[in-house]
């Protein structure tokens, strides 16, 4: 949480194929890793309630 915006986290874990694909910084990531985040095919409410989790650890 402290590197990236809440709107990057949220678009890379609702539309992660599209950021995969085009964003910089989440490609950076993937040459890094060299696993890519699965599509988790979770809905905007969904993936908000990850990232409010994620603010409190």
């Amino acid at each position: 949480m402290t590197k990236r915006k809440p709107e990057w986290i949220m678009n890379m874990i609702v539309h992660t194929d599209a950021m995969l694909e085009t964003d910089a910084e989440a490609q950076k990531m993937l040459e890094e890793c060299l696993v890519r985040m699965p599509n988790q095919n979770l809905s905007q409410d969904e993936a908000r309630q990850v990232l409010e989790f994620m603010r409190t650890l």
